[in-house]
Formats: C-alpha cells, sequence, structure tokens
C-alpha cells in the first residue's frame, strides 16, 4: 500500500536483497479505493446496498470523501464515525460482530472501520490482490522443474473461484 512509506521501504529493501540472492520476487501495489456503495457490499457481505448507500451519502456529506470520491484522511484518525452516528438509524443497520450486537465503530473490531482502512490503502491486510498473487505463484510454479503446471493452474482457477 504506497500510503504505508515505512512498509514500502521495507519492501524495496526485501525485493532488492531478495533479488541479489537470485530469487524470483515482486511486490503487488494496492492502492486507494473509492468506499462507494459497491465497494461496501462487496467487501461487507452481510451490509444490504441500501445501508451502504446510507454510508456512502453520509460519508460525501459530511466531507469525509475529496472531490473525486476518495478517503480525505486516514479514517484511523478521521472524523467518519460521527458522520455515520449523525445519521438516525444508520448505525443500528449495520451489522454488528454478531446477530443483535450493533456495530461499534471502533478499530479492529468494526467491519465498516475496517473496510475503510482497506479503501484508505496506508497498512491493512487485504485479500483483493490474492488472484494476481495465486497467478504469480502459478507463474512460478510453471518454471519449477518439479512442479506441475497444469496442476498448480487448476488450483490457483479453484481458489479464485472459491474466492468470488
Amino acid at each position: 500500500m504506497p500510503r504505508d512509506v515505512r512498509t514500502a521501504t521495507y519492501v524495496l529493501k526485501c525485493l532488492k536483497r531478495l533479488s541479489q540472492l537470485g530469487v524470483t520476487a515482486n511486490q503487488i501495489q494496492v492502492a486507494p479505493q473509492r468506499p462507494t456503495a459497491d465497494f461496501l457490499t462487496r467487501h461487507i457481505p452481510s451490509l444490504p446496498h441500501t445501508t451502504a448507500a446510507a454510508v456512502h451519502a453520509a460519508l460525501r456529506g459530511s466531507g469525509a470523501l475529496d472531490g473525486a470520491g476518495y478517503l480525505a484522511h486516514d479514517p484511523r484518525g478521521s472524523s467518519w464515525r460521527e458522520a455515520i452516528a449523525a445519521t438516525p438509524g444508520l448505525v443500528d443497520s449495520l451489522p454488528g460482530p454478531s446477530t443483535g450486537v450493533r456495530d461499534s465503530l471502533r478499530g479492529d473490531e468494526s467491519a465498516l472501520s475496517e473496510v475503510l482502512n482497506v479503501a484508505w490503502a496506508a497498512h491493512e491486510i487485504v485479500a483483493d490482490p490474492m488472484g494476481a498473487t495465486l497467478r504469480w505463484l502459478a507463474g512460478r510454479a510453471v518454471r519449477d522443474p518439479n512442479a506441475t503446471p497444469t496442476s498448480a493452474r487448476a488450483h490457483v482457477e479453484e481458489i479464485e473461484l472459491r474466492s468470488r
């Protein structure tokens, strides 16, 4: 994630060292994303689209989004929570950690909080590039004389299908 300069510097250092050792390596960058209703429902499957649209409208109306529709500030310290809480009934309509439990909007606990961290793209655990990662690994396996290329590709395709 390009906004995480410290980790990006470390990754580049590791890539250089791996290259010096003759190890094939690459990085996949995860760019910031717009927290649209579609983005939110894709990342929080239990979130109804109407609720996701209300979240997006609250973010937009509060100035939490810039002119291009991206988060204007790091959600770990911005006022997006106040915008969500100020919209009547919105917090109660967000899926919590279990049935009947409302979303706390707290970092490392709230699905919405974590997904906004993914949208910001500074430093977050994210599965979005998994398909690209698996394709890269399968491509390396094809070059390995001990690997079976057909089984590597089939395995990647099976995992990609399951992740959709």
